[in-house]
């Protein structure tokens, strides 16, 4: 299961990125990349995912396994699927982590950023394309 979640803000700025602690010692602080996640058991279809994406888009993209307890693990859709053993993957700008106005009357249109969101369509493409492809 795929789950785009919070896909339009990115920032250049140093601090626009704030994650929690472990994470925070290993992601960068700027809010300029999309974030695939999964747990343990989604993790080879999220290398796959991942693989799959950098054929279509050189958009920045960080990968991480994270405990389904870890703050904003199981932020999505994804998590029923992960509470009933199936691999799951949130892809993401991370929402509450790098925009104060995340799931607010202030998270409108004139803040997303259409020129990454169009590149990451792309990737998100040829993500899908090749974890079809992983079945034959």
């Amino acid at each position: 299961m795929l789950s785009l979640d919070a896909l339009g803000i990115y920032k250049e700025e140093p601090g626009s990125q704030k994650l929690p602690f472990p994470f925070s010692m290993f992601y960068p602080d700027r809010g300029n990349f999309l974030a695939f996640i999964g747990n343990l058991r989604s993790r080879k279809y999220m290398i796959e995912a991942t693989r799959g994406f950098k054929k279509g888009s050189s958009f920045q993209i960080q990968a991480g396994v994270a405990p389904e307890w870890a703050k904003g693990a199981a932020w999505s859709d994804h998590s029923s699927f992960w509470k009933f053993g199936y691999p799951g993957i949130m892809v993401t700008d991370t929402g509450g982590f790098r925009s104060p106005c995340h799931t607010t009357k202030e998270d409108t249109m004139e803040k997303l950023n259409f020129e990454a969101m169009s590149r990451i369509v792309i990737g998100m493409h040829t993500s899908a394309v090749h974890l079809t492809s992983l079945r034959k």
